[in-house]
């Protein structure tokens, strides 16, 4: 009798779908020298890893897609840096007048009646303009202050603080009021030795010339009661005068700006805890980054350092951004504009810090991977522009310069870049054991281990599997257990060119021996490692990017 050879093809693949069907084989018009029974096929299923899936169905926030499906990790962030408000009232001095009521001789005032208004100047020195070469104070736009009025001696016993009437009158180009009010501030007094608080609001200041203060004028005028009074030399009111709470909207002069906050930012970029399994040697990492100030002073931002550092393992040397062909971790960019109005602002768009611009491809180069990139800013006034403005210059309450951060870590790799990529599949040889049993062991002639794979993917990538058994035991094996697969063809830029995957067929032998064990075997656990180690191409990852396998036994038998 002729023996038909039958092979019987059983996919095991590193799939999560499994299926099973049996194809009967119809033998109406075969021979009768021939006896055949029904081939049995187990297509378990096909396994792919796609990039953009794994990513996106993990969960893994931060990562997003150009519209050439180049996959790139992302992070915004925004800081303030506010400045300290001019200090108005800390070196400013109590101006004390002791104003004579009657200088001239002997007056005697009859009761309910007015005597003549006594008038005397003085000058409140609120501290301005001490050193114009850190700070000028030119005018002041003021949204409420505090006047403190005192009268600490008064030699009168009859008369009562009520009797007097003060007016304090300013110049009127140096303080005016915003609604075009007089600021001449008419009150009378409460009680002796006590402050008399009177709140002025909206009105400006004018301290031009580098004026230390503003003058005053302070006028007394006096009723007697129902006694009269007698005046002499020794009639005296002393009355102490002070600012003791200034709140401004703007500020107009020059201005060296102090930050209050800390000037350093550190932003944690986890991907050692996102993809837990590899290096990742980015070679293209980017901080794109915009200023923004309301200061209306020309200002230039100071990057003091950008580096990578370790949190976790201090032993881990920091690696720096560098500039200037490689001779600063620092640099200085000017904002050319600054605001020509309160209430305007300015933003300044930063060259983007890259491998060109910043050497960032070093900051990961390390073989420790980083955990964080530290960012330090400063600014400072840009004393040249500043020395040739013509235009008004000022700071408000609010003032700060707002940095807003962009950090982009395209998927392109640099040689050395590795990652693993790990499964199980539990019960993959329940059917093919099934599937053997209709055949006799002595009817199988051989058999072989199958992978067949489609690797679209930018590098070359190794396949490594175990084959365990019911208690979690490695099975001894004595075919190869490690898999060269080859890169897909890619561009200048590490791109896998269309149409260009890698298609790869590879055959093991498998022994009768080896094949009994493997009928035994519980589970196979496989790696399909990316490795660049020995590729010197760029690697560029796509949202295209996939890669697909198939492992099966192919058994030759007589049936």
């Amino acid at each position: 009798m002729k023996n038909l050879l039958i092979k019987y093809v059983f996919l095991i693949s590193v799939a999560f779908l499994f299926c099973l069907c049996e194809a009967d084989i119809d033998i109406h018009n075969i021979s009768n020298e021939i006896s055949i029974q029904p081939s049995i096929i187990i297509p378990i299923g096909t396994v792919k890893i796609d990039i953009w899936d794994f990513l996106i169905n993990n969960k893994i926030d931060g990562f997003a897609a150009d519209e050439e499906n180049n996959i790139y990790f992302q992070e915004t962030d925004t800081s303030e840096f506010k400045f300290k408000k001019i200090e108005l009232n800390v070196n400013q001095a109590v101006l004390v007048k002791s104003i004579s009521l009657y200088p001239e001789g002997v007056l005697k005032i009859l009761p309910f009646s007015e005597f003549p208004v006594k008038t005397d100047k003085g000058f409140i020195d609120l501290g301005f303009n001490s050193n114009t070469k850190v700070q000028r104070i030119d005018s002041l736009e003021i949204s409420k202050a505090s006047l403190n009025f005192k009268i600490s001696e008064f030699s009168l016993e009859r008369l009562k603080p009520s009797n007097l009437q003060i007016t304090l009158r300013f110049p009127e180009k140096t303080i005016r009021k915003l609604d075009g009010s007089s600021p001449d501030i008419i009150f009378s007094p409460t009680t002796l030795g006590n402050s008399t608080k009177i709140l002025m609001s909206n009105f400006v200041l004018n301290t031009k010339d580098e004026a230390k203060g503003i003058p005053v004028e302070i006028k007394i005028a006096v009723k007697t009661g129902s006694t009269s009074l007698i005046l002499d030399e020794n009639s005296t009111i002393t009355c102490m005068l002070n600012f003791d709470e200034i709140d401004y909207k703007v500020a107009y002069g020059y201005f060296k700006p102090e930050i209050t906050d800390n000037q350093m930012i550190q932003k944690f970029i986890n991907l050692n805890k996102i993809l837990p399994n590899g290096r990742m040697k980015f070679i293209n990492p980017q901080l794109e980054l915009s200023v923004a100030s309301n200061i209306g002073s020309y200002l230039s931002f100071n990057i003091e350092y950008i580096k990578a550092i370790r949190m976790d393992n201090t032993t881990v040397e920091p690696v720096y951004a560098w500039f200037d062909q490689h001779s600063s971790n620092s640099m200085i960019v000017n904002m050319e504009e600054k605001p020509k109005f309160p209430g305007e602002v300015v933003t300044k768009l930063m060259p983007t810090i890259n491998q060109n611009w910043g050497e960032t491809n070093a900051l990961f180069e390390s073989e420790i991977m980083p955990d964080v990139i530290e960012y330090k800013f400063s600014v400072s006034v840009n004393e040249e522009l500043t020395r040739n403005d013509r235009t008004p210059q000022f700071i408000t309450s609010d003032a700060m310069i707002k940095a807003f951060l962009k950090t982009i870590i395209p998927m392109q790799f640099n040689k050395g870049t590795y990652y693993v990529f790990e499964g199980k599949f539990d019960n993959v040889f329940d059917e093919v054991d099934k599937a053997l049993d209709r055949l006799s062991k002595n009817n199988i002639n051989s058999s072989s281990l199958i992978l067949e794979i489609k690797n679209g993917l930018p590098v070359k990538s190794k396949f490594i599997i175990e084959v365990l058994d019911s208690f979690g035991n490695i099975v001894p094996t004595d075919f190869i257990k490690v898999y060269d697969i080859n890169s897909a063809e890619v561009d200048k830029d590490g791109v896998v060119q269309t149409g260009r995957e890698s298609n790869q067929i590879v055959s093991i032998s498998v022994t009768k021996a080896q094949l009994k064990i493997l009928r035994g075997a519980k589970t196979i656990t496989y790696r399909i490692v990316i490795d660049s180690e020995q590729d010197d191409s760029k690697i560029q990852f796509t949202k295209l990017n996939t890669f697909d396998l198939k492992v099966g036994i192919l058994v030759n038998g007589r049936i």
